[in-house]
């Protein structure tokens, strides 16, 4: 079959792509409940309520960083597979390489650092240009087999998912240097949901492509 290795890679970062919008799901979910905890604490609500509210958001948490993680293989294994036959995917592989850097750094510095602040922006900058790499990859696949249909929807994904993580790059820019007043601490979550809610727009519009340059290999 002609680009197999591309077909099954790129049906591996869709699989990715759906746990991912899970995972950004529950994320979603476990960010309004501690936002709902902290109020209801404000609020001088129950003990066991609070307790309630938190032990349910570490759950959560924890279930949606599993699927994460495994999503992040799995992109991974895809994108090698899929590099065999188009060579715009390697390139996705690098940037995915810096988003890992910078999630480590983000982790590593203390909330609202500078140290914070760079990782950041390199995992959200590695995150956007490892997409838009994989994104050009099908595009570069469509012109190989004619697809211009495929071809016509990569590029209009591609203007889509920029202008997405620009809104979501700024959104934690602001979060990460914001004062951590009470108020802040819940304007700050705020943002952060305005930001999940965005990563997820974001998933949606790529899987739309993924899909579609998956059919296109199977013809």
């Amino acid at each position: 079959m002609q680009f197999y290795h591309a077909r099954k890679g790129i049906g591996q970062i869709f699989t990715a792509e759906i746990l991912a919008l899970i995972a950004g799901v529950l994320a979603l979910v476990s960010a309004v409940m501690a936002l709902t905890a902290i109020a209801a604490s404000e609020a001088a609500a129950s003990d066991a309520t609070v307790g309630g509210l938190a032990l349910g958001t570490g759950g959560i948490a924890l279930v949606a960083s599993i699927l994460a993680i495994v999503s992040f293989i799995l992109t991974i294994v895809g994108i090698h597979s899929a590099g065999k036959d188009e060579e715009t995917f390697h390139k996705a592989m690098l940037w995915l390489i810096l988003g890992i850097v910078g999630s480590v750094l983000t982790s590593t510095g203390a909330e609202g650092s500078f140290l914070a602040m760079v990782g950041t922006l390199l995992s959200t900058l590695g995150s956007m240009l490892s997409t838009l790499y994989v994104i050009q990859g099908v595009i570069s696949l469509a012109d190989r087999v004619g697809n211009a249909q495929v071809r016509r929807k990569g590029e209009n994904v591609v203007k889509l998912i920029l202008a997405v993580y620009i809104i979501v790059l700024i959104l934690k820019i602001i979060d990460l240097v914001g004062a951590k007043s009470d108020f802040a601490v819940i304007s700050g979550g705020v943002l952060g949901i305005a930001a999940l809610v965005l990563s997820l727009v974001a998933y949606i519009i790529y899987l739309t492509l993924l899909s579609a340059g998956k059919m296109m290999l199977q013809n």
